[in-house]
C-alpha cells in the first residue's frame, strides 16, 4: 500500500497524504494563499462598507476584494486538485475493479496537464497583453489580474504531476 491509500488500495476523497519531505508550508502553499486571498477580500469589503458608511466611499475597495477573489479561484482550483476534492462525475469508475480506476484516473490526469499545458502559451500572452491596461480605481496594470489564470495553472500542473506519480507508483507495488 502506497503513502495516501486507504485499505482498499484507493485514495481517500480528502486527497493524498504528502509524503514527509514535502510536509509544512510547501504541502499547504495554496491553503495558506487562499486564506490570505480571503482576509484581503474580507478587509477590503469591510473598508469599503464603513467608508460608505462614514459618507467617504473608497474607490479601490471594490476592486482590490475582485482581484483577491480572482486570485483565489486560481490558486484555490489547485488546492483542490491536490485534495481531490475537484469536481467528478464517476459513478461508472467506481463500478470499475480497483486497477482499472487507477489506470482511469491516471488517464485523467494526463489529459488534464495536457489540456493545460495547452492552454498556457495563450494565457501568459494575453496576460503580458493586459500590461498597458490600467484597472480603473487603482490604476494598476490588469495583468496582475489576468496573470492569476496563468500562475494557478501551472500550479495545477504541479499538483496534478505530484497526484500522477503518486498513483504511478502505487499501481507498480501492487
Amino acid at each position: 500500500m502506497s503513502w495516501g491509500e486507504d485499505s482498499t488500495g484507493c485514495f481517500p476523497p480528502g486527497g493524498i497524504q504528502m509524503e514527509p519531505k514535502t510536509h509544512g508550508f510547501l504541502a499547504n502553499f495554496e491553503k495558506w494563499l487562499s486564506y490570505l486571498f480571503i482576509f484581503i477580500m474580507t478587509v477590503a469589503v469591510l473598508f469599503q462598507f464603513f467608508s460608505r458608511l462614514l459618507g467617504y466611499p473608497l474607490a479601490w475597495g471594490e476592486e482590490v476584494a475582485r482581484y483577491a477573489y480572482v486570485w483565489l479561484a486560481f490558486i484555490g482550483t489547485s488546492y483542490v486538485v491536490l485534495t481531490r476534492e475537484h469536481i467528478q462525475i464517476n459513478f461508472f469508475v467506481h463500478k470499475l475493479p480497483q486497477k482499472a480506476q487507477k489506470v482511469l484516473q491516471i488517464l485523467e490526469y494526463i489529459l488534464m496537464i495536457l489540456s493545460v499545458i495547452w492552454i498556457l502559451p495563450s494565457a501568459f500572452l494575453h496576460s503580458i497583453e493586459q500590461w498597458k491596461n490600467l484597472s480603473p480605481a487603482m490604476e494598476l496594470p490588469t495583468f496582475f489580474l489576468y496573470i492569476s489564470f496563468p500562475i494557478g495553472m501551472c500550479l495545477v500542473v504541479v499538483r496534478l504531476i505530484q497526484l500522477l506519480s503518486s498513483d504511478v507508483r502505487s499501481i507498480k507495488q501492487h
